[in-house]
Protein backbone atom coordinates (compact mmCIF):
# COMPACT_ATOMS: atom_id res chain seq x y z
CA UNK A 1 0.00 0.00 0.00
CA UNK A 2 1.19 3.23 -1.41
CA UNK A 3 2.20 5.44 2.06
CA UNK A 4 3.11 8.89 0.87
CA UNK A 5 2.35 11.38 -2.07
CA UNK A 6 3.82 15.00 -1.93
CA UNK A 7 2.32 17.51 -4.05
CA UNK A 8 3.12 21.27 -4.20
CA UNK A 9 -0.08 23.35 -3.95
CA UNK A 10 -2.15 20.75 -5.44
CA UNK A 11 -3.82 19.19 -2.73
CA UNK A 12 -7.29 19.81 -4.51
CA UNK A 13 -6.99 19.07 -7.95
CA UNK A 14 -4.79 14.94 -6.88
CA UNK A 15 -7.86 14.62 -4.40
CA UNK A 16 -10.22 14.96 -7.40
CA UNK A 17 -7.93 12.77 -9.41
CA UNK A 18 -8.47 9.84 -6.84
CA UNK A 19 -11.61 10.36 -5.96
CA UNK A 20 -12.80 10.26 -9.50
CA UNK A 21 -10.40 6.85 -10.28
CA UNK A 22 -12.26 5.38 -7.06
CA UNK A 23 -8.69 4.91 -4.73
CA UNK A 24 -8.24 5.33 -1.59
CA UNK A 25 -6.94 8.94 -0.91
CA UNK A 26 -3.36 8.18 0.32
CA UNK A 27 -1.59 11.08 2.78
CA UNK A 28 -0.59 14.27 1.05
CA UNK A 29 2.32 16.40 2.70
CA UNK A 30 3.32 19.87 1.60
CA UNK A 31 6.27 21.33 2.20
CA UNK A 32 7.24 24.92 1.98
CA UNK A 33 11.68 24.81 1.20
CA UNK A 34 14.01 22.10 0.11
CA UNK A 35 15.34 21.89 4.11
CA UNK A 36 11.85 21.40 5.29
CA UNK A 37 11.30 18.29 2.87
CA UNK A 38 14.99 16.89 3.11
CA UNK A 39 15.11 16.68 7.15
CA UNK A 40 11.24 14.76 6.69
CA UNK A 41 11.84 11.09 7.91
CA UNK A 42 8.87 9.73 6.54
CA UNK A 43 8.21 7.60 3.64
CA UNK A 44 8.33 9.43 -0.03
CA UNK A 45 6.51 7.26 -3.00
CA UNK A 46 5.76 9.91 -5.28
CA UNK A 47 7.05 13.62 -5.15
CA UNK A 48 6.36 16.58 -7.05
CA UNK A 49 9.03 19.26 -7.06
CA UNK A 50 9.74 22.37 -7.89
CA UNK A 51 12.98 23.80 -9.34
CA UNK A 52 12.94 26.84 -8.18
CA UNK A 53 11.81 27.32 -4.48
CA UNK A 54 13.19 28.91 -0.90
CA UNK A 55 16.29 27.90 -0.03
CA UNK A 56 17.54 25.13 -1.88
CA UNK A 57 17.84 23.77 -5.89
CA UNK A 58 14.59 21.88 -6.43
CA UNK A 59 17.63 19.86 -8.82
CA UNK A 60 19.70 19.00 -5.84
CA UNK A 61 16.98 17.80 -3.56
CA UNK A 62 15.79 15.40 -6.60
CA UNK A 63 19.25 14.24 -6.38
CA UNK A 64 19.61 13.64 -2.71
CA UNK A 65 15.71 11.94 -2.50
CA UNK A 66 17.27 9.11 -5.34
CA UNK A 67 20.03 8.62 -3.55
CA UNK A 68 17.89 8.14 -0.64
CA UNK A 69 15.26 6.00 -2.32
CA UNK A 70 16.10 4.96 -5.72
CA UNK A 71 12.12 3.70 -6.47
CA UNK A 72 11.21 7.29 -5.74
CA UNK A 73 8.73 8.58 -8.38
CA UNK A 74 9.52 12.48 -9.09
CA UNK A 75 7.87 14.47 -10.97
CA UNK A 76 9.49 17.95 -12.15
CA UNK A 77 7.01 20.92 -12.29
CA UNK A 78 8.77 24.10 -13.23
CA UNK A 79 8.62 27.07 -16.02
CA UNK A 80 12.48 26.36 -16.17
CA UNK A 81 12.89 24.32 -19.66
CA UNK A 82 17.08 24.38 -19.15
CA UNK A 83 16.56 22.78 -15.94
CA UNK A 84 15.60 19.42 -18.26
CA UNK A 85 19.18 18.05 -19.01
CA UNK A 86 20.01 17.56 -15.03
CA UNK A 87 16.78 16.82 -14.28
CA UNK A 88 17.14 13.78 -16.45
CA UNK A 89 20.22 12.48 -14.61
CA UNK A 90 18.51 11.81 -11.40
CA UNK A 91 15.63 9.63 -13.73
CA UNK A 92 12.48 11.98 -12.98
CA UNK A 93 9.49 10.42 -14.15
CA UNK A 94 8.37 13.31 -15.98
CA UNK A 95 9.39 17.24 -16.46
CA UNK A 96 6.12 18.97 -16.48
CA UNK A 97 5.94 23.07 -17.77
CA UNK A 98 3.82 25.16 -16.12
CA UNK A 99 0.92 25.64 -16.11
CA UNK A 100 -0.25 22.42 -15.79
CA UNK A 101 -2.72 21.32 -17.38
CA UNK A 102 -5.33 18.86 -15.15
CA UNK A 103 -5.70 16.25 -17.74
CA UNK A 104 -2.09 16.10 -18.57
CA UNK A 105 -1.42 16.35 -14.71
CA UNK A 106 -3.98 13.00 -14.59
CA UNK A 107 -2.35 11.27 -17.25
CA UNK A 108 0.60 11.27 -16.11
CA UNK A 109 -0.35 10.62 -12.71
CA UNK A 110 -1.88 7.41 -13.60
CA UNK A 111 1.04 6.61 -15.13
CA UNK A 112 3.18 7.20 -11.95
CA UNK A 113 0.76 4.55 -10.44
CA UNK A 114 1.07 1.60 -12.61
CA UNK A 115 4.86 1.92 -12.01
CA UNK A 116 4.57 2.16 -8.55
CA UNK A 117 2.43 -0.66 -8.40
CA UNK A 118 5.06 -2.23 -10.63
CA UNK A 119 7.52 -1.50 -8.37
CA UNK A 120 5.96 -2.64 -4.98
CA UNK A 121 4.74 -5.75 -6.12
CA UNK A 122 6.26 -8.75 -3.26
CA UNK A 123 6.23 -12.41 -3.83
CA UNK A 124 6.28 -14.66 -0.86
CA UNK A 125 8.70 -17.59 -1.06
CA UNK A 126 9.55 -20.69 0.69
CA UNK A 127 13.71 -21.01 1.08
CA UNK A 128 14.82 -25.28 2.02
CA UNK A 129 14.49 -24.38 5.16
CA UNK A 130 11.22 -24.11 5.02
CA UNK A 131 11.55 -20.16 5.52
CA UNK A 132 8.99 -17.97 3.95
CA UNK A 133 10.76 -14.80 2.58
CA UNK A 134 9.08 -12.10 1.25
CA UNK A 135 10.99 -10.26 -1.94
CA UNK A 136 10.02 -7.25 -3.70
CA UNK A 137 9.65 -8.33 -7.78
CA UNK A 138 12.09 -5.86 -8.82
CA UNK A 139 14.96 -6.93 -6.87
CA UNK A 140 15.36 -9.67 -8.57
CA UNK A 141 18.26 -9.86 -11.32
CA UNK A 142 18.46 -13.33 -12.22
CA UNK A 143 16.57 -16.95 -12.47
CA UNK A 144 17.92 -20.15 -13.18
CA UNK A 145 15.76 -23.36 -13.01
CA UNK A 146 17.10 -26.56 -13.33
CA UNK A 147 14.04 -29.56 -12.94
CA UNK A 148 11.89 -28.64 -9.63
CA UNK A 149 15.01 -26.29 -8.10
CA UNK A 150 14.96 -22.66 -8.74
CA UNK A 151 18.00 -19.83 -8.39
CA UNK A 152 17.49 -16.19 -7.88
CA UNK A 153 19.78 -13.89 -7.98
CA UNK A 154 19.21 -10.83 -5.63
CA UNK A 155 21.14 -7.40 -4.67
CA UNK A 156 22.75 -8.69 -2.01
CA UNK A 157 24.37 -10.86 -4.49
CA UNK A 158 23.49 -13.64 -2.38
CA UNK A 159 22.42 -16.85 -4.38
CA UNK A 160 18.98 -18.77 -2.74
CA UNK A 161 17.89 -21.83 -3.95
CA UNK A 162 14.11 -22.36 -3.34
CA UNK A 163 11.93 -25.22 -3.72
CA UNK A 164 8.36 -23.56 -3.15
CA UNK A 165 6.58 -20.59 -4.56
CA UNK A 166 3.53 -19.62 -2.50
CA UNK A 167 0.46 -18.26 -4.14
CA UNK A 168 1.75 -18.80 -7.46
CA UNK A 169 2.48 -21.73 -10.26
CA UNK A 170 6.36 -21.15 -11.76
CA UNK A 171 5.06 -20.58 -14.88
CA UNK A 172 3.11 -17.52 -13.26
CA UNK A 173 5.97 -16.46 -10.97
CA UNK A 174 8.42 -16.22 -13.85
CA UNK A 175 5.97 -14.22 -16.19
CA UNK A 176 5.57 -11.82 -13.26
CA UNK A 177 9.22 -11.55 -12.75
CA UNK A 178 10.23 -11.08 -16.37
CA UNK A 179 7.18 -8.62 -16.72
CA UNK A 180 8.57 -6.34 -14.12
CA UNK A 181 12.43 -6.62 -14.85
CA UNK A 182 11.01 -5.49 -18.82
CA UNK A 183 9.15 -2.18 -17.07
CA UNK A 184 12.34 -1.38 -15.00
CA UNK A 185 14.11 -0.97 -17.70
CA UNK A 186 11.76 0.57 -20.27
Amino acid sequence: MMTNYLFKNSNTVCSFFFKQHHLTLPKIITFTSGEELLSYTGSIDILFLDIEMPGMNGIYIGNVLKERNKNIIIFVVTSYSEYLDEAMRFHVFRYLSKPLEKQRLFRNLKDALAVYHTLSQKIALETKKEETLTLPVNDIILIETQGRKITLSIPPKKIMNLFTVYNTGLRSFLKIVLFNLIAVLL
